[in-house]
């Protein structure tokens, strides 16, 4: 395939080249020109158009990001009450018995709680899960819980149906609410639509032992737009060991897939009051430490990073708390073992320099900015010093890597880019909430991209096409930039006027 009067934009210098051509030879980008054309060759004119390396999410649980556009949203309810006025207006449309699945409620910002009895009230037999947008939370009525296998949570009382952390995790796990061919369906859309924000591949944080063998299935259709790197976890990493199979392992035939990271969660989430902090929170969780709680012990983190570090696979481990992230700094000492911090949103001076040091890479999500900025003030007295702290991850030359955590927030690296950059909501009045932390437009795109800063002949033909320059529009625009082509291992993906 050859591209006709293509600029190429180098994510370093910000510098746009001179219209030349590009060909593209299986997986890899060459500089052509029209004596290289063969016969049967597809000739695209880009007629100036800029290219830039293509797009990475490195955090992202695609399956649950598939579903989450059949379920209902009710994340601009502003309360309890409003969203259960939501939910009985849903329940009202839904046959006999059918449950009712919701995402994205934020109960942190809300000025009442979750009521399991008031729930139970407006739903009457059907089973009904609200999921809050972190994921580590979920208020379940009492037909739910019954059903889903939580019967010993039925008690009656105002917090018996809020279930967190791995009760949250379980019970995703057990729901099926949508028919294969929906969900096959909502999965294919899910890639397109990915492609069409220049996503050309993602790390699926997704868990579940079958993981694998789904995408394989997924990549042998020709609906494959995404190439996934495929994260086991602590229920599932004794297999791979076993087996042999170590990060960077290809997967399939065709290239699409290859082995991911141990994913470990060490904490909970702030929205959900679960982040171990060493500040306590102003409205602890119930039930729950006012510091939060960490997810696993130091001893059992050790364990699960030597036996990775041994076997040639990479750690991603969920640390959001300043107090987590001081524990899993010293697992990675302790052992050894190569990764991410995924998160990292709450942090001290000495444990930047530290992650530096160790050689970490910070994957972390900057859409998340937008709910935090509101939810912070809810949880907190007073905001701990670094958050979200990701000009000064950059100052202390940690490698920072764009993700979303779909479907907490958006599978779209331009709503990552954007917010990013100018520390605020696209369209919002407000000014950026912390000023200091916010990056260059370089430094949140060079993020995006599998560590590519610009096209190179014998690179790989991951590449996106815009009609706008990034780096001359207005910063605000950034979060409205749509490819007009995306080529994922030198296949098109996405094409605007196809």
């Amino acid at each position: 395939m050859m591209f006709r009067h293509a600029r190429l934009l180098d994510l370093t210098t910000g510098r746009v080249g001179l219209p030349h051509d590009v060909l593209v030879s299986g997986n890899q980008v060459r500089r052509g020109g029209p004596a290289m054309i063969a016969p049967d060759d597809e000739v695209i004119d880009l007629e100036g158009r800029i290219v830039m390396p293509g797009l990475w999410d490195y955090h992202v649980h695609f399956d649950l990001w598939a579903a989450s556009k059949t379920r209902l949203d009710v994340s601009g309810c502003v309360s309890a009450n409003d969203t259960l006025s939501r939910l009985a207006a849903s329940i009202t449309r839904l046959p006999a018995g059918a449950a009712l699945i919701a995402v994205g409620a934020r109960d942190s910002q809300w000025p009442d709680r979750p009521d399991t009895r008031e729930l139970d009230a407006i739903s009457g037999n059907h089973p009904v899960a609200v999921y809050m947008n972190d994921l580590h939370s979920v208020w379940v009525n009492s037909r739910g819980l019954q059903q889903w296998g939580f019967r010993d949570r039925v008690t009656g009382t105002a917090s018996s149906g809020v279930l967190r952390e791995q009760d949250a995790f379980a019970l995703e796990d057990r729901l099926d609410e949508v028919d294969r061919a929906a969900r096959s369906r909502a999965l294919i859309d899910a890639q397109s639509e990915a492609a069409a924000r220049g996503v050309v591949g993602i790390v699926d944080m997704q868990t579940g032992g079958h993981r694998i063998d789904a995408w394989r299935n997924r990549a042998a259709s020709p609906d494959q737009r995404l190439q996934v790197r495929i994260a086991c976890w602590p229920d599932t990493v004794d297999d791979w060991v076993a087996t042999g199979l170590a990060t960077g392992a290809l997967l399939d035939d065709d290239q699409w897939l290859t082995a991911g990271p141990l994913k470990v969660i060490a904490d909970g989430s702030v929205s959900a009051r679960t982040a171990w902090c060493t500040e306590s929170y102003r409205r602890p969780a119930p039930g729950i430490d006012p510091h939060g709680m960490a997810d696993i012990s130091a001893a059992e983190l050790s364990r699960l990073m030597s036996l990775a570090e041994r076997s040639g696979i990479e750690v991603a481990v969920h640390a959001i708390g300043d107090a987590t992230v001081a524990r899993v700094l010293e697992c990675f000492a302790e052992t050894g073992a190569h990764g991410t911090v995924e998160h990292a949103t709450v942090m001290h001076d000495a444990d930047l320099a530290r992650m530096a040091d160790l050689g970490l890479t910070a994957s972390v999500q900057p859409a998340q900015i937008i709910a935090d900025r509101l939810g912070f003030a809810e949880v907190w007295t007073e905001r701990p010093r670094h958050v979200h702290a990701l000009a000064s991850m950059a100052a202390a030359r940690i490698r920072l890597v764009f993700g979303s955590d779909a479907p907490v927030a958006p599978l779209d690296p331009w709503l990552a880019i954007s917010v990013a950059v100018t520390g605020r909501e696209p369209g919002s009045a407000d000014g950026a909430w912390q000023p200091d932390e916010t990056l260059s437009v370089g430094q949140a795109l060079r993020a995006s991209t599998s560590g590519i800063n610009q096209l190179v002949p014998g690179g790989r033909a991951d590449l996106v096409v815009l009609d706008d320059d990034p780096f001359t529009i207005q910063p605000e625009a950034l979060a409205g930039m749509r490819p007009y082509l995306t080529m994922s291992r030198g296949h098109i993906t996405h094409r605007a006027d196809a």
